[in-house]
């Protein structure tokens, strides 16, 4: 397995603590966020970073399961959303976890274009595929600031 740079695609998602759990425990994993071209959309089979900030900060490698979906979230399949949320999700309730996120998602309506991504855990025999996290990365949740600074 190795990671590779698709010409207009991304390459890497960074994900706010609490996420990293959740790619442990199911076999794949729905992602929603405010669509980017070039920036958040893959290509089914992709392997790309996932910049998990739990902790000191992991740096795991998922596989990209289909090409990105990108619509307004009114419009995703309700199948998507479902495995987003792990039971029956409204696009309602899809709104209001990612208000909580707080930033640019606060303004996220029903209207917005998302892309939506089914993401799983690279394995191996010995276990996920890691990679060294970037430094640019770790933070001090509690202010902000690289713990480098």
């Amino acid at each position: 397995m190795s990671l590779k740079r698709i010409e207009g695609c991304g390459w890497r998602l960074i994900f706010v603590p609490g996420n990293m759990e959740q790619y442990f425990e199911h076999e794949e994993c729905g992602d929603i966020r405010f669509f980017r071209e070039g920036s958040n959309n893959f290509k089914k089979g992709q392997h790309i970073e996932g910049h998990f900030l739990d902790n000191d900060g992991n740096n795991l490698e998922l596989e990209v399961k289909h090409d990105t979906i990108a619509c307004p979230l009114k419009d995703l399949p309700q199948k998507y959303r479902d495995l987003w949320g792990r039971k029956k999700t409204s696009v309602a309730q899809i709104l209001k976890t990612m208000h909580t996120f707080g930033g640019v998602y606060e303004s996220m309506d029903r209207n917005t274009i998302v892309s939506y991504n089914t993401l799983s855990l690279c394995l191996t025999d010995s276990g996920a595929v890691d990679h060294p996290f970037p430094e640019v990365l770790l933070c001090d949740t509690e202010n902000g600031q690289r713990e480098s600074d």
